[in-house]
């Protein structure tokens, strides 16, 4: 998970945080001062241009979806449904 407004996992509860390190997940936080930075401030363009605080990438670089950072939690339980054969 990526976001350029804070760590994803932050909103995650202990029970979604679990699943998410069980997939080997990595969230991460880019920015101009961020742990991972943004130096020329492409992600905050595209981020702002999409309208969207968090997104959920796969393995093959897709994007499985997006948030606001507050649907973070959503968001996962989406990919959890989807990788169960739930995706409704």
């Amino acid at each position: 998970m990526l976001s350029t407004s804070q760590d994803p996992a932050a909103q995650l509860d202990a029970e979604a945080g679990a699943f998410w390190e069980s997939l080997g997940g990595i969230s991460v936080q880019i920015g101009p001062d961020g742990p991972v930075r943004d130096l020329d401030g492409s992600y905050a363009r595209w981020f702002g241009a999409a309208g969207v605080d968090v997104v959920l990438q796969r393995p093959d670089f897709y994007l499985f979806g997006s948030s606001p950072i507050e649907g973070t939690g959503e968001l996962l339980s989406r990919l959890r449904r989807a990788l169960a054969g739930n995706a409704a």
